[in-house]
């Protein structure tokens, strides 16, 4: 979702008017039976999918049904659960933080790593960096997306990375599909954040053409998850295995 907007460009110190187009930024107020839990500032899309996705990659809900109810109003989502949660009244901005399940709440992960050399990684990043439609017209969004290693599943778009990450785990969520063996694709950084979701989640892999953080390798080889950074081209670089 973008506008159009009449904007100054300079060029080798000429100045043009163009038409430029800038992806549209929103804040949705979560509230969670009857009470605003927090704020969100996010792409204006994929509404439901971020929230089943958040609520999930956090540790509120395990399925599906654990939402009794939402309902989306504008700048408003109303949410009916039956699990008690401490109320937060955060707001969770474009950079991206948005994650409060903690390392203390993890367990172990998986007892073994995927085998990662039977994928064509090189062709399963070209086909994520070739959906992202709204980071080509603006420049001004994340992606992220879930692949069995032969095609991209879910691909989602948003201002802020921890949110596309949401969006596509909702999807999954509300679709029914079975994360096992699959990779989680982004368009960022790797942070300890992001390999939370994916633990919580239970992906195998996650791919990204930036870097990852120490703490995140870390957590990684906790989980045997599989994390490749620098995916660029035909080359990327393996963090563990």
């Amino acid at each position: 979702m973008q506008i159009e907007r009449e904007i100054i460009r300079v060029r080798n110190d000429k100045k043009e008017k163009i038409v430029d187009s800038i992806v549209v930024e929103k804040q949705i107020n979560i509230y969670v039976n009857g009470n605003l839990f927090f704020r969100i500032m996010c792409l204006p899309v994929e509404i439901e999918e971020l929230i089943y996705g958040l609520f999930y990659s956090n540790g509120y809900i395990n399925k599906i049904d654990d939402i009794k109810n939402l309902k989306i109003t504008g700048d408003a989502c109303m949410i009916e659960i039956d699990k008690e949660i401490e109320k937060k009244v955060l707001t969770i901005g474009s950079s991206c933080f948005s994650s409060f399940f903690h390392i203390e709440d993890s367990g172990e992960g998986r007892k073994d790593y995927i085998d990662v050399e039977k994928y064509d990684i090189t062709r399963i990043m070209i086909e994520f960096q070739r959906k992202s439609q709204v980071y080509r017209e603006t420049g001004g969004v994340h992606s992220a997306a879930i692949s069995d290693g032969e095609k991209i599943i879910f691909f989602s778009e948003d201002i802020g990375r921890h949110n596309a990450v949401d969006k596509v785990i909702g999807k999954m969520i509300l679709n029914g599909f079975n994360i096992k063996e699959k990779f989680l694709l982004i368009s960022g950084r790797i942070s300890s954040e992001i390999v939370l979701k994916a633990y919580r989640a239970n992906f195998s892999a996650i791919l990204s053409p930036s870097a990852p953080t120490s703490l995140s390798i870390e957590l990684s080889e906790k989980f045997k998850i599989v994390l490749i950074g620098f995916a660029r081209g035909k080359r990327f670089n393996i963090y563990n295995l």
